[in-house]
């Protein structure tokens, strides 16, 4: 059942903390959340496994987190704290190990949908029975608090990231730090101010909005995917040609491919559980051979690099250039509209209270969660009510709704 395959994965899981607590060092950073995850979960796999062994009127998930509410705030933490750390790669890649808590904490809401949907299946007598009802309610309120804790733990990691992009941006730009406030989000988006979109790097502050030009000091070095992959073109042509006297230091013996995958929370407001889903979450450590390797079986192989090959050096940040800043209490409405292409535009009114000055700033080719988070974060800076509810939604500034639509709201 699905039950009893969520209570072996927890299992698993906890073997996985408790293995990876051990490989981390007693001064790491992270080694004090590990060992934190790790007594939270056995807690949780014990209840979880009760639970999976009573009958299915009996299975009350959402028991499993009373009293956990706040150990489960490490994942807070330990998020914002990976945000905040560039891990160095070593033989081990422990980068991608420490992965593995956000794997699990991103599986749980899918975990107990499943569970939901096998109740709805197996009770036949469902209409009659209260029991299973409860039961089914249960594990929806199971699930509906475990997406409490991903979406507090996606907030950290958002909190620790802007923290990082604000300092790197004060560190670019001759700006003072005291009167933008806080960083609330940031991205390179196409954006317009009077005639043509241009790709921008936009920052949106508690105090302003500033749009910046990034001034590349020196050609970008292409990625390590994309310089093994031109080695591996230039071997592939070389077998179809006659072979030439090469120097033994322009020979290539072999070449491999490291692809390093960036993970990110994913939002699970609107998803199914895919197949395969439920398959064992264990981590399997093998010794460090040749090709050494982290066997992850539910999740994507990660490929470890070795132990002699040279580390990425992180290139500079380039310098910026501002282009415009304009206050965020000047934003008298903001329209968002849906694109033909999926996309999403953002149209944002900025009027000056002592005069007749108005600016239109236009973001398009929004994904529709960039584009949520910045109506959400806009928000935090100027009340903004909405005014219609079709495609076209407009948000109005009360404090500018006579100028904007001739009435109060």
């Amino acid at each position: 059942s699905r039950a009893a395959e969520l209570a072996r994965t927890e299992a698993a899981y906890v073997h996985d903390l408790e293995r990876l607590a051990g490989f981390l060092h007693h001064a790491d950073v992270f080694y004090g959340h590990v060992q934190e995850l790790a007594t939270l979960h056995r807690a949780f796999s014990m209840r979880i496994q009760y639970m999976a062994a009573q009958p299915v009127s009996a299975q009350l998930f959402d028991t499993a987190f009373n009293g956990l509410e706040e150990a489960f705030e490490v994942y807070s933490r330990f998020c914002a704290e990976l945000a905040r750390s560039s891990v160095a790669r070593s033989a081990a890649d422990i980068s991608a190990l420490l992965m593995r808590p956000i794997q699990r904490l991103a599986q749980y809401p899918l975990l107990f949908q499943s569970i939901a949907a096998e109740m709805y299946s197996s009770c036949k007598e469902i209409q009659k029975a209260h029991q299973p009802l409860r039961a089914i309610n249960s594990v929806d309120l199971a699930m509906r608090r475990s997406k409490r804790v991903l979406r507090r733990a996606n907030e950290a990691t958002r909190e620790a990231t802007n923290e990082k992009n604000r300092a790197n941006f004060f560190a670019r730009v001759d700006m003072a730090p005291a009167s933008l406030g806080r960083l609330l989000t940031s991205g390179t988006v196409s954006a317009r101010t009077m005639h043509e979109f241009t790709m921008t790097e936009a920052f949106l502050f508690e105090t302003r909005i500033v749009l910046c030009h990034a001034l590349r000091q020196r050609p970008s070095r292409p990625s390590r995917i994309r310089r093994t992959l031109s080695a591996l073109q230039l071997v592939s042509s070389s077998q179809t040609k006659p072979p030439k006297r090469q120097s033994a230091s322009s020979s290539m013996s072999s070449a491999t491919l490291h692809n390093d995958d960036y993970f990110r929370l994913p939002e699970i407001d609107t998803v199914t559980p895919p197949a395969g889903l439920l398959q064992s979450s264990h981590i399997s450590l093998v010794t460090l051979r040749d090709p050494p390797r982290i066997t992850f079986t539910s999740s994507p192989d990660v490929t470890i690099k070795e132990e002699d090959e040279e580390d990425e050096e992180e290139a500079p940040l380039d310098p910026l250039m501002l282009r415009l800043s304009l206050p965020t209490d000047a934003i008298s409405q903001v329209c968002q509209t849906n694109e033909d292409n999926g996309t999403i535009s953002l149209a944002l009114q900025f009027l000056a209270f002592d005069s007749a000055d108005e600016t239109l700033l236009v973001m398009r080719q929004l994904t529709p969660e960039d584009a949520a988070l910045w109506v959400r974060m806009l928000k935090r800076t100027v009340p903004l009510v909405p005014v219609s509810d079709d495609d076209n939604c407009l948000l109005v500034n009360p404090g500018f709704s006579q100028a904007v639509l001739g009435k109060h709201i």
